[in-house]
């Protein structure tokens, strides 16, 4: 079922057409430039002065104004000079951890292959106290030990037959 005016109900039409252009002309406007104020008037967040507007089509006529217009060139150099400033400073704080971390794995690199003087000195007494103690390894030596041992045992494989 329609709904269908009936008679001459101009009041009802005007208020439907009203309500219909308002919300043409409101959703041109930013939701960062206009407040809807709790008594149903819109302010105006842009200008520094924050002017009150009793209906959009009002809001709409001043934000075609010269003092609009200049108040929201002004706001977008702040705002583009405030994200400016939030790069900065997010890159200088990436700067400064990557510098703190990176000094801090080189120091701890440094530390690992820096040998303390008294461990060199531990290692050096366990070398010479083992050096006293037994004789110093030689591969040849000990072959030499066993072929000589082995000359008087007689092998097949040796003899050639």
């Amino acid at each position: 079922m329609s709904f269908k005016l009936v008679g001459d109900q101009f009041s009802q039409i005007n208020a439907t057409q009203k309500r219909r252009r308002s919300d043409l002309l409101i959703q041109n406007i930013a939701d960062d430039e206009a407040h809807l104020m709790k008594n149903g008037r819109y302010a105006c967040i842009v200008c520094g002065h924050r002017p009150t507007f009793d209906t959009i089509e009002m809001l709409t006529v001043h934000r075609r104004g010269q003092k609009h217009a200049s108040a929201a060139v002004k706001r977008a150099e702040e705002q583009a000079a405030f994200q400016l400033e939030v790069i900065k400073r997010e890159q200088n704080r990436s700067i400064s951890e990557t510098k703190s971390t990176s000094t801090a794995s080189s120091s701890a690199l440094d530390a690992a292959q820096e040998v303390p003087p008294l461990v060199v000195a531990a290692r050096d007494g366990v070398k010479k106290a083992l050096s006293k103690w037994s004789a110093p390894y030689d591969a040849r030596s000990i072959q030499h030990k066993t072929a000589s041992s082995d000359n008087s045992v007689t092998r097949p494989h040796a003899s050639g037959e």
